[in-house]
């Protein structure tokens, strides 16, 4: 176990020398330096990441994770001080709490404080405005070295000084500050005092929540000939911590966590790990799914970490192209969508809850592949369909137009549509016209048959010959609530 380091019993400011002499008015570069001391009688019992003997991180989708950090420490009995650095700036204080994962009733906590105020030359002058310090100036000419008192009288846009009654700006030479002042850490740290029972070894676990650390899912979609295709997932993990979390276990969960509810934080439970291959295994944790990676994994600060999630998967995609009315503009031609769709089930080859994230598309193009577009997706449960908007269509075109509306009562009226689609490529095609009614409808006629998918959703299959057009009439009566 490492003890702390006193704080030192004077603090220097080493400022650059400038060939200059002793002016009321002058400039000089300044650099931090700090001087050593003693370590105090009452410095608390310091564990470091040396002393760590596990590290999980569970990581969600809103920019957090939980962190469990295990440190080997041995305490004495009594009340005893316990800090722990080496530990992110950015922990969620109320989040923060210290056990003995392999016995319960060791010990118990008094108090637990963060110490985010770590020391800069800035804060360490700011705290110094109007208060006594010294100044060692360096030898010049046929000036001698000497130490002066100065008082720092502002750090506005440079330090300025009072000596001897003159104000000196930024005088050359070293500034040197009587102590560290209270409360100021060369670390983040967290620290506890705990009543001990029982004195010995054992490792303790801090559990804590962090900001600046997310993940999403990205998949790649290979488009191949009649419909198969081939799917991969990774997890795209980006760590803004400030901290490096090096041999850890990986866990992410998937799904919308609510903070504000009094809830408590699920985590993915550790996994028996293999030496194989970076794989996630999957299970259920309350309303979420969790994924737990099957090695240890480094994250280092301020990159970006890609890890497979499952295997690649040879599943059945369907290719539509969609004409929907939420996107429907003027009278001229609007362009149609290309929508991908695949279903998430054993039977189609994937039968895996699939986190939202990013769908990217590729296709074949001469004797390689060629990015057909991206999309976003939502958490997708086994059983349901994934659908994927990756782009518009050159060729084919739709314009929508009201042809007449009838009111038949207060509540009840009709709307008659006229839907014209435009193919100008060499293949014939099949575009999906997609309405979305309101109220209490029903379709009275139309020239092709529609489907009702939803309460809000219509559609119709309607085909377009190579390099022609098809029409597409309809009425819709509702009813009004």
């Amino acid at each position: 176990m490492k003890r702390h380091l006193g704080l030192a019993s004077g603090l220097v400011l080493l400022m650059a020398c400038q060939p200059a002499p002793l002016a009321p008015v002058h400039a000089a570069r300044q650099v931090l330096s700090v001087a050593e001391a003693a370590v105090p009688d009452s410095s608390p019992i310091t564990t470091h990441a040396a002393d760590r003997r596990d590290l999980t991180l569970t990581i969600y989708n809103g920019n957090m994770a939980l962190v469990q950090d295990d440190r080997q420490a041995t305490l004495p009995t009594g009340q005893v001080r316990l800090r722990f650095e080496d530990v992110p700036a950015g922990l969620d204080p109320g989040t923060l709490s210290l056990f003995a994962p392999s016995e319960t009733g060791a010990f118990s906590v008094l108090e637990q404080t963060t110490d985010q105020d770590t020391i800069s030359l800035q804060k360490l002058l700011d705290a110094y405005v109007g208060k006594q310090v010294q100044i060692r100036m360096p030898a010049e000419g046929d000036r001698p070295a000497q130490t002066l008192d100065a008082t720092l009288v502002s750090t506005q846009g440079g330090n300025v000084f009072e000596i001897g009654g003159k104000i000196y700006l930024q005088p050359p030479g070293t500034v040197i500050l009587p102590s560290l002042p209270e409360g100021m850490s060369a670390v983040p740290s967290v620290n506890w005092l705990l009543n001990v029972e029982r004195p010995g070894s054992r490792v303790l676990e801090a559990r804590y929540v962090i900001s600046g650390i997310s993940w999403q899912a990205d998949y790649t979609l290979t488009l191949g000939a009649g419909g198969a295709a081939t799917l991969s997932g990774l997890a795209t993990i980006q760590n803004q911590t400030g901290q490096r979390w090096p041999d850890a276990r990986v866990g992410l969960v998937a799904g919308n966590l609510n903070r504000a509810a009094p809830m408590p934080i699920p985590s993915a439970a550790p996994v028996a790990y293999a030496a194989a291959a970076p794989r996630f295994s999957e299970e259920p944790v309350g309303d979420y799914h969790a994924y737990a990676l099957n090695r240890r994994a480094t994250l280092e600060d301020k990159q970006t970490t890609q890890l497979p999630l499952f295997d690649q998967k040879t599943i059945q995609v369907t290719r539509r192209y969609v004409f929907d009315s939420r996107f429907w503009g003027s009278d001229k031609p609007s362009e149609v969508a290309i929508e991908v769709s695949f279903a998430n089930s054993a039977a189609a080859g994937l039968g895996l809850p699939l986190p939202a994230g990013r769908i990217h598309a590729y296709g074949p193009q001469g004797q390689g592949s060629v990015l057909l577009g991206e999309a976003a997706i939502d958490h997708t449960a086994v059983g349901e369909t994934v659908r994927a908007t990756i782009g518009k269509a050159f060729d084919v075109t739709g314009t929508h137009a009201v042809l007449n509306t009838t009111r038949l009562d207060d509540k009840t009226h009709d709307d008659a549509y006229k839907v014209v689609l435009s193919n100008a490529s060499a293949n014939e095609v099949t575009v999906e016209v997609v309405e979305h009614p309101y109220g209490d409808w029903q379709v009275t006629t139309s020239s092709v048959p529609g489907k009702r998918v939803s309460v809000n959703e219509l559609r119709f299959s309607v085909p377009v010959p190579a390099g022609g057009q098809a029409t597409l009439t309809y009425t819709i009566r509702t009813k009004e609530q």
